[in-house]
This record gives C-alpha cells, sequence and structure tokens, in this order.
C-alpha cells in the first residue's frame, strides 16, 4: 500500500506566490489525486490519500492506524525561495534513509526533471534543511518527501503547468516499477 500526502493539507495552505498565481495547497492536492488515480485504474496498486483539510496529527494517526499494512508514503510539495530563479526539483529524505527511499528519491527527482524539463537539484537529508528534522520522515520506516518545483519560479510553474499531466503519468509509472521491484531492493 502506498500513501500519498498533499503537503500542507489543503487549498490556501504552504506557499503562496502573487507573481506566479500559485497555491502549493491547490496543487499538491490536484497531483496526489491524479497520481493516485493512476496508480489504482492503470497499475492496480492499493493508493490512501490524506484528506485534503486533515492537519498532520490526523495523518499521523491514519498512517499510524494503518502502518503494518504502508510500503511507502510519498509526501508532495513544491519549493519556495525568496529569489525567484531558483530553480529545480528535489527531495528530503531522513538522515538514516534506507537503500529503498534513496532509490524512490532519485528515481521521483529525475522522472520530475525530465517531465517538467527543469534542474534537478539534489537529495537532501532533513538535517540540511531549515527545519533539520521533518515529521512526515519518521511516521512509517518508509518516507520521501519530493519538493516538484519552485513555485516562486515563473520559469518552474510555467514547466509544471504545461506538463502536470504528464508529470503524474510518468511519476505514476515510476512509482508502480519501483513498487514491483521493491522487494529486490535491500531496504
Amino acid at each position: 500500500m502506498i500513501i500519498l500526502t498533499a503537503g500542507h493539507t489543503g487549498p490556501n495552505s504552504g506557499a503562496q506566490c502573487a507573481a506566479t498565481h500559485f497555491d502549493e495547497g491547490a496543487e499538491n492536492i490536484w497531483l496526489r489525486n491524479r497520481i493516485a488515480e493512476i496508480l489504482t485504474n492503470d497499475y492496480g496498486l492499493v493508493v490512501l490519500v490524506d484528506e485534503d483539510k486533515a492537519t498532520l496529527q490526523l495523518v499521523k494517526k491514519r498512517i499510524e492506524l494503518d502502518a503494518p499494512h504502508i510500503d511507502f508514503v510519498i509526501d508532495l510539495h513544491f519549493n519556495a525561495h525568496s529569489n525567484p530563479n531558483a530553480r529545480g526539483t528535489e527531495a528530503i529524505v531522513a538522515d538514516d534513509a534506507t537503500t529503498l527511499e534513496l532509490r524512490f528519491a532519485s528515481r521521483l527527482v529525475h522522472t520530475t526533471s525530465d517531465a517538467l524539463d527543469i534542474p534537478l537539484r539534489c537529495i537532501k537529508s532533513e538535517s540540511q534543511t531549515p527545519h533539520r528534522r521533518l515529521a512526515m520522515l519518521h511516521l512509517t520506516p518508509q518516507s520521501i518527501i519530493l519538493e516538484v518545483c519552485f513555485c516562486t519560479s515563473p520559469e518552474d510553474v510555467e514547466a509544471y503547468r504545461n506538463n502536470r499531466e504528464k508529470l503524474a503519468a510518468e511519476l505514476a509509472w515510476a512509482i508502480a516499477e519501483l513498487m514491483t521491484r521493491k522487494k529486490d531492493i535491500r531496504t
């Protein structure tokens, strides 16, 4: 079972950018729902999604209840920066990331970079982020955060808006392939 979460749990939450007219919460929801739909309909995978207005505590509780059945959690986000020239995609993993988490992070940032034709930034550990510790990376044994692109970059936003359906399809394909090969990847 895969859990997809829309970071910041709802429209008008997370990063807001007036210059690009971007609402991170709303786009997280759209992308989460589209990937989940493709994974379910095209690949037959069991996918749970968080509720659009759920608090982090409710999301954590849901994950704890389903923990024995969860194979992987992917938390979707969009980056923001005061510099509108900051661009690209990146993933965040726990400081003690497993091989599977690193494989998922690598595959999903490469897939995102290719689908949107934006820079590939990096995979960083949570201690390299301003927050130092991110709750979503410690709810199950296997999870990552995918920062799709910078919602403050006009170039990234244009690439996302022009290719978001392609991105959802390619991320779903990559996740499905990783899930089928998961048992071959040592954790």
